[in-house]
């Protein structure tokens, strides 16, 4: 099989599945696949020196903790990645957009290099 046939059939593979690449942070998620295993669930998150809940809502509204005090924000996607504004002090209001790996069953990390999993 020629190198032109393999890239191929690796696009279709990707397409139909709605994988993206697998690499050092694990499993690249698609925005369908951020939808379906993110979007409405609750996490835990730890990242340096924070740790709390966090959960997005269908409605493009997050709610998390940290510090030990509830925050919210708003989301949205950007082809495969979430952009986010936080609604406190944390980045100064300014949106981020970030990718989101699968590094095992329940288990993800942020293109930030937050760890979050499902409880």
């Amino acid at each position: 099989m020629s190198a032109t046939a393999i890239g191929i059939a690796m696009i279709a593979t990707t397409a139909i599945t709605g994988c993206t690449t697998t690499g050092p942070k694990g499993e690249t998620l698609s925005a369908r696949q951020i939808r379906s295993e993110i979007i409405g669930t609750e996490f835990s998150y730890f990242a340096g020196a924070y740790s709390g809940r966090l959960k997005y809502k269908s409605n493009g509204v997050m709610n998390y903790s940290a510090a030990g005090r509830a925050y919210g924000g708003t989301w949205r996607m950007d082809g495969d990645q979430m952009c986010t504004v936080l609604g406190s002090s944390f980045r100064a209001g300014r949106e981020d957009c970030f990718h989101w790996y699968r590094t095992a069953p329940g288990e993800y990390r942020t293109g930030f290099g937050y760890k979050v999993w499902k409880d």
